[in-house]
């Protein structure tokens, strides 16, 4: 095995995503696969985090997080970041 981490998830994409859906086309595959990702990334407890899922991590470490690392006012550029959802529709996909 090269490397584990990729052939774990290599192994849950195929077990949980792609063997669990038959796909009419590629548009469609590509939805499906995008909503597994996000839940993958944000939805799923981690071991290394406790037990807790990234999203909720997330969040409570905002709430912790030292005002020295607040963006203040001046030079820096802020962040861009992206919205992710965490609502599933009533197929059960990430809107």
């Amino acid at each position: 095995m090269q490397n584990a981490f990729v052939e774990s998830f290599n192994g849950r994409l195929r077990d949980e995503c792609l063997n669990e859906h038959i796909f009419g086309n590629l548009a469609e595959a590509r939805k499906t696969i995008e909503n597994w990702r996000i839940d993958y990334n944000t939805q799923r407890p981690h071991t290394s985090l406790g037990g807790l899922a990234p999203a909720v991590y997330a969040n409570l470490n905002r709430a912790t997080r030292p005002a020295s690392l607040e963006l203040r006012k001046g030079s820096a550029q802020q962040a861009l970041t992206a919205t992710i959802s965490t609502e599933k529709n009533r197929n059960g996909f990430y809107t």
